[in-house]
């Protein structure tokens, strides 16, 4: 379940640490390059994947991390300014990669992680817009923007381990854990259950042509099986919450970074 082994080798500092008294839980930058060229911009879930594609990265591909950062209206306004000026301002920035989790844009069902809750047109075309603005921003600068298409929301993956709990067989048969059902999905209910993110989804490449969209499903979901489940040939896919491993972060950045590398 192990996430950011490699964190120690990181550097602290995004450019920002000195302009604002806010709280920035996620300023580094992966100490490659004494100039970063790629940036990271969302919450825990773009920490999650920052370690990924820097450990998959070339030695002169450098990448920095800014978060958390929000885009929709009402939410950490002042530092998203701040970070949006930041990467605007910075010549030696060629790529932004936007990742967050689905939950910064409507809540989720805390037990099966979908969308039970009624998300109207009205909303949907909100989160494009903003979304919209910032990508616009950014391409406006020159700069190359990457949209990641969030995980499944699965349960904590301690939760999804089963076996004996004591040394004793007979306690045993008594709190014997069992699994979490909701640790494995089927990926058309995933599909299903999140329909107003995937609408999202195609209206936001529909008003941004140049935008890359990646969809990391196919790193972590068995599609041909219908499953999307907590761990492959026993190795875990996710951390801590529904937060991709190491393992996983590595397997979604050696299909991302070729793609990245090809933006022109």
């Amino acid at each position: 379940m192990v996430i950011g082994a490699d964190r120690d080798t990181h550097k602290r500092g995004c450019g920002l640490e000195h302009l604002t008294k806010e709280k920035i839980e996620w300023c580094s930058n992966d100490n490659k390059q004494a100039i970063q060229n790629f940036v990271v911009l969302g919450d825990s879930k773009g920490e999650a994947l920052f370690f990924g594609l820097s450990r998959e990265s070339h030695s002169n591909e450098s990448w920095m991390l800014i978060g958390p950062v929000n885009l929709l209206p009402g939410h950490t306004e002042s530092l998203t300014k701040l970070a949006m000026e930041r990467i605007t301002t910075d010549p030696a920035i060629k790529t932004v990669v936007l990742h967050s989790a689905l939950r910064s844009l409507t809540p989720l069902n805390q037990t099966t992680g979908l969308i039970d809750y009624p998300v109207t047109p009205e909303k949907i075309t909100s989160w494009v817009d903003a979304y919209s603005n910032a990508i616009q921003t950014l391409e406006k600068s020159g700069k190359r923007v990457v949209f990641v298409i969030d995980n499944p929301t699965l349960p904590d993956p301690s939760s999804c381990i089963s076996g004996d709990m004591t040394p004793f067989a007979w306690l045993n048969k008594l709190i014997y854990r069992n699994v979490n059902p909701h640790c494995t999905v089927q990926y058309t209910d995933h599909i299903k259950g999140t329909a107003p993110y995937q609408t999202f989804l195609k209206q936001l490449q529909a008003a941004n042509p140049s935008l890359l969209v990646f969809d990391p499903l196919q790193q972590l979901c068995d599609i041909p099986k219908n499953s999307c489940t907590y761990a492959e040939n026993r190795i875990f896919l996710y951390s801590y919450g529904d937060h991709i491993s190491d393992y996983a972060g590595s397997k979604i950045a050696r299909e991302l970074l070729p793609l990245i590398r090809k933006q022109k």
